[in-house]
């Protein structure tokens, strides 16, 4: 993923800084910007807060569908989402952490 590798160029940090920043290990954090590994969506919000860019910024245009393909749906999604402001953005990135926090307990909890 060139993007997040520009992004995190951009701001002047190593693999090593960005994934102590986003509390992964290096060698995932890695994989990712080498396209070897899909980021998936915790790494995205991470990312997004440890760099201080929306999620739109990081992902590729829907339209060019480069790297991922996106559902009417998800462009949808992705442009309502581009409409936030800051305040806005970072309710989304709380609820959502929120609910993978209620994911994983569940999961836990059942055994899975």
């Amino acid at each position: 993923m060139n993007r997040i590798r520009y992004i995190r160029k951009r701001n002047g940090l190593s693999q090593q800084q960005a994934a102590d920043l986003m509390h992964i290990s290096r060698k995932n954090y890695g994989r990712v910007e080498r396209g070897e590994l899909l980021p998936s969506s915790r790494f995205l919000l991470r990312f997004s807060k440890a760099m201080n860019v929306g999620i739109d910024e990081i992902l590729p245009s829907c339209a060019g569908r480069t790297v991922l393909s996106c559902s009417p749906v998800e462009e949808t999604i992705l442009s309502l989402y581009r409409t936030l402001d800051r305040s806005g953005r970072d309710y989304i990135y709380q609820e959502l952490l929120t609910e993978s926090a209620i994911s994983a307990h569940s999961s836990l909890k059942d055994g899975s």
